[in-house]
């Protein structure tokens, strides 16, 4: 027994071991008092029809994620090394301005893929799936290498982008790795999907994609690995 017991300790201790644990699970939900509490406190009111829209729509954003969403997760893992700090975590669904999407709390604003909302994005499921993505890579990310200015001493690349806005560097090996997983699961239109859909979200995002276009994703990708480690 003994001798069983140190193989499978051994196994579990191989480098490529936690790269195979699954993928967190991502559990999408909606409550429209976030939307009321919230655009009460923006002043600007939930547009007509978006609540019920979400409601109608959850389980398809729901089936959404389950057909792509764990594939992307489980691909990071493989090519970081590195397992989720997290088991599962909740996305909540919502469409006040005052919020865009974030990894923490981890907040979808669906106005782009929504009809009631003439969103841009209302017959492009992928860009539901991609933000979601996006958005949960940003805390697996501090858990590879810390938040904000503390993340420096772990990537070479982050100090010499020390200028940079906060926002860019933060992006910096999200979109490297990000940009990765796409291509090795054969879907590099993706990659210009996601560089696209950033463009209008600001110049930060725009100077960051040009910054990994320069160094290439591999720099930013071996920094994680090794920071995983």
């Amino acid at each position: 027994m003994r001798g069983l017991a140190t193989l499978l300790i051994g196994l579990v201790l191989l480098p490529g071991a936690a790269a195979a644990r699954p993928a967190p699970r991502v559990l999408i939900d909606y409550t429209p008092v976030f939307d009321r509490v919230c655009s009460q406190a923006v002043g600007s009111p939930t547009p007509p029809g978006a609540s019920e829209e979400i409601v109608a729509r959850l389980e398809e954003f729901r089936r959404l994620w389950a057909q792509g969403g764990p594939r992307l997760l489980e691909t990071a893992q493989v090519i970081t090394g590195r397992p989720y700090g997290f088991r599962e975590t909740v996305a909540a669904v919502h469409v006040c301005p005052g919020f865009a999407s974030m990894s923490l709390p981890l907040l979808i604003n669906v106005r782009l893929f929504l009809r009631a909302t003439n969103g841009r994005f209302v017959d492009r499921p992928e860009m539901f799936v991609d933000t979601l993505f996006h958005e949960t890579l940003h805390t697996y990310i501090r858990g590879i290498l810390g938040a904000g200015d503390k993340a420096a001493p772990r990537s070479a690349l982050l100090r010499k982008y020390a200028q940079e806005s906060l926002v860019t560097r933060n992006h910096l090996h999200l979109i490297a790795l990000q940009s990765e997983v796409y291509r090795r699961l054969g879907q590099p239109e993706m990659v210009d999907a996601a560089r696209a859909a950033d463009a209008p979200v600001g110049p930060d995002y725009v100077r960051a994609w040009a910054i990994v276009d320069t160094e290439g994703a591999q720099p930013f990708i071996g920094e994680l690995q090794s920071a995983a480690r």
